[in-house]
């Protein structure tokens, strides 16, 4: 008879017959994850415990067909196909009866979720813990052309409820709208100063888009973007009209996490990121 290590000790057996001697083989879960896919990422959860997982996956776009979901996997040792595997030894969470693989929708209709999948090994948890993120995130980009006293750009970061919950309170407050203004009230008749962010619709003004456009990132990019845009809050550039902007600024958000419009050499405009974004 031949043993192997099992978690939990709870388990039940699965016996088998082999060249007429009775083999015990006692099932360990090895992991649940998904299956790899396109833009599938592994986000780090902080706990150091290697039983539970954090992934994100982008939810599909609108012109994405068909649209693939997530489908999660748990692997046993010794590798057992679906009808070998012992009565209440099943995967739990998301859509399906499988008890090895279950899936995550990502259509637009089902919107961003968070799905936990974990293992039940005859009634006993078998502590893996894998959490899957279908998320939406966005960057826009928005133009006023009106040159009446001056135009403006500005940005915005967006995330949905449920993945927010991943990134660090302190940088919760840049996933919204966010602009850069000169610091004092006399301009434009003084061109260049202390530069302020501005956050929500301080960002914004009085301003409306002429010209606007957004575009999907991905949530690892984002989580990069934001210690870097607080840092700009926290200690802001100098403000130029010539040289460094409210289009500038808009502009380097979306170079942030990826996404690049026009290029912010010589003297851009309002007027002009406007007529970009309504062409391109």
């Amino acid at each position: 008879m031949t043993l192997v290590h099992t978690e939990p000790l709870a388990s039940p057996f699965y016996g088998t017959f082999s060249n007429s001697a009775y083999v015990w083989s006692i099932i360990k879960v090895d992991f649940i994850e998904p299956d790899p896919m396109t833009d599938l990422e592994e986000i780090d959860d902080g706990d150091g415990d290697p039983k539970t997982r954090v992934f994100g996956v982008p939810i599909a776009e609108a012109m994405e067909y068909p649209v693939v979901p997530v489908t999660v996997r748990a692997t046993l040792s010794p590798d057992l196909s679906e009808s070998e595997v012992p009565n209440g030894w099943t995967l739990q969470g998301g859509l399906g009866s499988d008890k090895l693989t279950r899936t995550v929708s990502r259509t637009i209709s089902a919107g961003p979720s968070k799905t936990e999948f974990t293992f039940s090994c005859g009634g006993s948890d078998s502590g893996y813990r894998t959490t899957v993120y279908v998320y939406e995130a966005r960057v826009g980009q928005f133009a006023d052309e009106d040159p009446l006293p001056v135009g403006h750009s500005w940005a915005q970061y967006s995330l949905d409820e449920n993945t927010e919950e991943l990134v660090d309170e302190e940088l919760r407050d840049y996933i919204d709208y966010l602009g850069f203004w000169p610091s004092i009230s006399e301009f434009p008749e003084n061109t260049e100063c202390v530069g302020d962010v501005r956050l929500g619709y301080g960002a914004i003004g009085v301003h409306f888009p002429s010209g606007e456009k957004e575009y999907p990132i991905l949530f690892s990019a984002l989580s990069s973007a934001l210690p870097v845009v607080k840092a700009s809050d926290d200690s802001p550039p100098w403000y130029s009209l010539v040289n460094y902007n409210c289009t500038d600024y808009a502009i380097e958000v979306g170079e942030l996490v990826y996404i690049y419009t026009m290029d912010t050499s010589g003297f851009t405009t309002p007027y002009d990121f406007s007529i970009w974004l309504n062409t391109n």
